[in-house]
C-alpha cells in the first residue's frame, strides 16, 4: 500500500495486524482511527458500546497486561537462533517482551532520535530488540559479562561500554539519556546501590526516565518456600562457588523502592507494574511457577517481578 493511496485509515474491531497498519499510518503520516468494543478489564457485558480513537492502537495503550502474546513471534524472529545463551534469554523471553512493550508504550507519541541505555545488558537481548525498533541503544556491563556474551554484541553489531569490576563513574556525560533500563540488576548489588542510582540519575536528562525491574519479595512463590522452610534464595552451592554478581543479595518491596528512589534519591513520578516470568532453572521448579502464576494473574501484588518507571 502507497501513502497516496488514503488520507485516513480505519479499522473496526480487527484485534491481529492492526499495530502493522497502525505504525505504517504512523510512519506515513496518516490519520488512524480504531473502532472496538471495550476489553482488558472493561465492561463487556450487553449492552455493548463502542469507542472510536483517534493516531493509537488501543491495545497498546492497556495498563494492566503482562504482556501481549503476539509479539512472541516477533521476539523470536528479531532473536536468532544462533544467539549465544540461548536457554537463558528463552527463560527470561516474557520479561524481555513486558519491557519491550512498556517502552514502545512509553514513547509512542515522541519522535526523533532516543538515547536510551541498558546497563547491565548482560545477554545483550534488549540491545538487539530495541536496535530492531529503530533506538539509539547503548549496552553497558562488567567487562567479563560482555565477554561471555561478545559473540551476540559482535553478531548485531551493537554499540558496547565495558566496566570494571571497581568502577566509580559511568562513561557518559550528565542529561544524556532519555531512558535508563536497570533490569534485574539491584538484586545482585552486595553493597548500597545509591552510588549507582545517582550516576544513572546524572546521565538521565531532565525528564528522563528509568525503568527498573527486580524480583517482588513478597511474591507468592517466596511464601510458599517460607511455608517449606526453604530459602527464598539461592542453594547454598550456588552462594559459595558462584561469582559475586551472579547471585541475589537482597530482594525488594515496592515500599522499599519508593524510598530508595524518592526520599535517598530524587527521582519522581513512580509508576508500578507487577508481571511474571518463568525463571525456574529446573523443569519441576518451572512447572509449579506456571500453577502459581493461575493465582497470582489475579492477586498481582503476588507476582513475581515488580517494573517501575522513575522520572528525573
Amino acid at each position: 500500500m502507497a501513502s497516496t493511496d488514503c488520507d485516513k485509515v480505519v479499522f473496526m474491531g480487527v484485534l491481529r495486524g492492526t499495530h502493522l497498519v497502525y505504525r505504517w499510518a504512523e510512519m506515513k503520516g496518516i490519520d488512524f482511527y480504531y473502532i472496538d468494543r471495550p476489553y482488558w478489564g472493561e465492561s463487556r457485558k450487553p449492552p455493548y458500546w463502542m469507542r472510536c480513537t483517534k493516531n493509537q492502537h488501543v491495545k497498546t495503550f492497556v495498563d494492566n497486561i503482562t504482556f501481549d502474546d503476539r509479539f512472541k513471534q516477533t521476539f523470536k524472529n528479531i532473536i536468532a537462533d544462533e544467539l549465544h545463551n540461548k536457554e537463558y534469554i528463552s527463560t527470561h523471553q516474557d520479561r524481555f517482551i513486558f519491557i519491550t512493550n512498556i517502552v514502545n508504550r512509553y514513547f509512542s507519541n515522541i519522535s526523533g532520535n532516543i538515547n536510551i541505555l541498558d546497563f547491565g545488558s548482560h545477554t545483550g537481548v534488549l540491545g538487539v530488540i530495541f536496535q530492531y525498533y529503530g533506538y539509539n541503544i547503548r549496552s553497558i556491563d562488567l567487562d567479563l559479562v560482555i565477554e561471555d556474551n561478545i559473540q551476540t554484541y559482535k553478531q548485531n553489531d551493537l554499540k558496547i561500554d565495558r566496566l570494571h569490576q571497581d568502577w566509580k563513574k559511568l562513561p557518559y556525560e550528565d542529561d544524556h539519556f532519555d531512558l535508563v533500563i536497570f533490569s534485574e540488576v539491584l538484586e545482585h548489588l552486595y553493597e548500597s546501590p545509591i552510588q549507582i542510582l545517582k550516576e544513572l540519575y546524572r546521565i538521565l536528562k531532565p525528564e528522563g526516565a528509568l525503568i527498573l525491574t527486580t524480583p517482588n519479595v513478597m511474591k507468592l512463590e517466596n511464601k510458599i518456600k517460607y511455608f517449606f522452610h526453604i530459602n527464598i534464595y539461592q542453594d547454598i552451592e550456588r552462594y559459595c562457588y558462584n561469582p559475586r554478581f551472579s547471585l541475589h543479595f537482597r530482594e525488594y518491596t515496592e515500599k522499599d523502592l519508593k524510598v530508595l528512589l524518592t526520599q535517598f534519591l530524587d527521582f519522581k513520578n513512580l509508576k508500578f507494574y507487577y508481571f511474571d516470568y518463568v525463571g525456574g532453572r529446573t523443569l519441576l521448579r518451572r512447572i509449579i511457577q506456571r500453577f502459581i502464576y493461575i493465582i497470582s494473574y489475579i492477586l498481582f501484588k503476588l507476582r513475581g517481578s515488580i517494573l517501575v518507571i522513575a522520572k528525573k
